[in-house]
């Protein structure tokens, strides 16, 4: 596709025609992974299935959603944007996804988000009865393998990464989800649970005496800061970087008060952030580095600011696994490389922990996501 260029339109009457078919319950289970909505031949998990199966008809361990808003992830958004800067063009790019795919998952990045949405329907087999039909939840699944049907984006929100739409989505069961905390606003509830993978995964690899490096202190960096400050505080050492002079502010301002350290640094310039990182632990480099950058080449910076035999987890939806992988053998550095997930047992539960104890950081998601 032409770049700056809108695609072609589906039309909105065959939207319609989608989207109101009859919300009948499907009399049969499917399957518990959701092979059953996999259009593809061979069949393949829903994630890396080209096309998905959106009906309504519910099958009897499924629930329907009445999605309300699209948190797209910050690598896709970041694509789309930069690709689409005006609203009507970035719409009819996502109408188009979804109309394709049977769900959103940008086809450049590969990735997708998550969504917020009312629970309409239940199936009579679906086995977590503690949810109920008019439930506000969000999913913690993400876009990419959830059953997705859009009859409307009402608005693009750019600095909160967020479409609100009218639309359906079907949930699995294996679909993570989680009912939104009291004290905490539905749109930095979202914001954070799209993110909320990333730092209790940092603080389970993380270890008392680490010099920890997190490239990258977008929402999800500044929540892995806080993480590593709220469970080891001392007992660790933390370096930051970010191209934006305000996410670097940020840290120090609130997370600098110990000897911890936070630069402007370019992500994707290796030399620049070896320089830095052998600066500020006399050439020892970082036990632990946590990319979070939501660009693409930001391989070899993260790996050469760790020290050989230490630990690199790569949460960016960029990342490309080949660079990283011969980039370590291009450099003779024996690093660790993990690849970060959007699902750690009890990550949801862990991130509203963390913005209970870190009034700092729950005021950013509101003034932010909010």
């Amino acid at each position: 596709m032409p770049p700056n260029r809108p695609p072609r339109v589906i039309s909105q009457k065959h939207h319609l025609i989608r989207y109101n078919r009859s919300m009948s319950l499907h009399p049969i289970k499917g399957h518990s992974l959701g092979f059953h909505r996999v259009i593809d031949t061979p069949v393949v998990l829903p994630q890396n299935a080209k096309k998905l199966d959106p009906s309504l008809n519910l099958y009897t361990n499924e629930v329907l959603i009445d999605v309300t808003a699209l948190q797209i992830d910050s690598a896709s958004f970041a694509q789309l944007s930069k690709e689409y800067p005006k609203e009507e063009d970035l719409k009819a790019t996502v109408m188009q996804i979804v109309a394709e795919r049977g769900k959103m998952q940008n086809p450049i990045t590969g990735s997708g988000g998550m969504l917020l949405g009312l629970v309409e329907q239940i199936g009579s087999e679906y086995p977590d009865k503690s949810l109920k039909v008019n439930q506000k939840i969000a999913t913690l699944v993400s876009l990419t393998s959830t059953p997705l049907s859009l009859e409307e984006i009402l608005s693009v929100d750019y600095k909160k990464e967020r479409l609100q739409v009218r639309g359906k989505a079907i949930l699995f069961e294996s679909s993570l989800y989680t009912t939104l905390p009291e004290d905490i606003s539905e749109g930095a509830a979202l914001a954070a649970f799209d993110i909320c993978g990333a730092p209790l995964l940092s603080v389970n690899h993380a270890k008392p005496g680490d010099t920890i490096f997190v490239l990258g202190l977008g929402k999800a960096g500044r929540s892995v800061v806080s993480a590593l400050d709220y469970k080891y505080g001392a007992r660790v050492t933390i370096l930051g970087a970010d191209a934006d002079a305000n996410a670097v502010s940020f840290c120090e301002k609130n997370y600098g008060s110990r000897v911890d350290r936070f630069s402007v640094l370019n992500a994707q310039d290796p030399l620049q952030v070896l320089e830095w990182v052998g600066h500020q632990t006399d050439g020892k480099l970082a036990d632990l580095t946590i990319n979070m950058v939501n660009v693409a080449n930001s391989e070899m910076p993260a790996i050469l600011g760790t020290k050989d035999h230490g630990t690199c987890i790569f949460f960016g939806m960029n990342t490309d696994f080949q660079k990283a992988t011969l980039g370590c053998e291009s450099v003779g550095r024996d690093v660790h490389i993990v690849m970060g997930r959007g699902y750690t047992k009890g990550h949801a539960a862990f991130m509203v922990e963390l913005l209970r104890y870190d009034s700092v950081l729950k005021n950013y998601f509101e003034r932010e996501f909010s």
